[in-house]
């Protein structure tokens, strides 16, 4: 659900802005435009507020590493024990290769640590978690696989600068829903 979510949004802004999209899927957009420096800092800007970003080289390898690990967080309503990445991921690209060589060709395309991308995705399910309302921080604490509420707490800030309690609190007062 969440990939037709990103698309409809990047669709969205684009179309906001002005571009005449020629083709559309998930980690990728053409547009018929140039995408001057100007208005690619504003749509950026756009993006960031649904944890989306605008890049320039695109590698399909990088892209189904990317997809393989939303739909994971989409798609697994528990998450127990240590997920094996390495598997998941070598699996998915359907390449011989080692685990290492996915990190490291991941960190060059991406700019940050394939590590570091994993938890942001599993923070941004663990923000649909604090919105859906239905679930205690120490139900999703368990749910998503993390040892403590400290655990859960300690990413979730230092991925969005706020506790959980704070985003959940700042949403609801201003009636934003991601």
């Amino acid at each position: 659900m969440i990939s037709l979510s990103c698309i409809y949004v990047v669709r969205h802004e684009f179309e906001k802005f002005g571009f005449t999209i020629e083709m559309i899927k998930l980690g990728l957009v053409q547009i018929r435009e140039p995408l001057d420096d100007n208005v690619r800092k504003e749509l950026s800007v756009q993006l960031r507020k649904y944890d989306l970003e605008i890049t320039e080289e695109w590698n399909p390898d990088v892209e189904q590493i990317k997809r393989v690990v939303i739909e994971y967080f989409q798609k697994n309503e528990n998450i127990s024990g240590k997920i094996n990445w390495a598997d998941l991921l070598k699996g998915s690209i359907g390449k011989k290769c080692t685990y290492s060589y996915i990190s490291h060709l991941f960190s060059n395309m991406e700019g940050v640590t394939l590590e570091r991308y994993i938890i942001k995705q599993k923070i941004i399910a663990v923000k649909r978690l604090l919105l859906n309302q239905q679930l205690k921080l120490k139900e999703i604490t368990k749910k998503m696989g993390y040892k403590n509420i400290s655990h859960l707490s300690y990413q979730f800030k230092k991925v969005t600068g706020q506790t959980p309690s704070e985003f959940k609190k700042s949403k609801f007062d201003t009636g934003i829903r991601e």
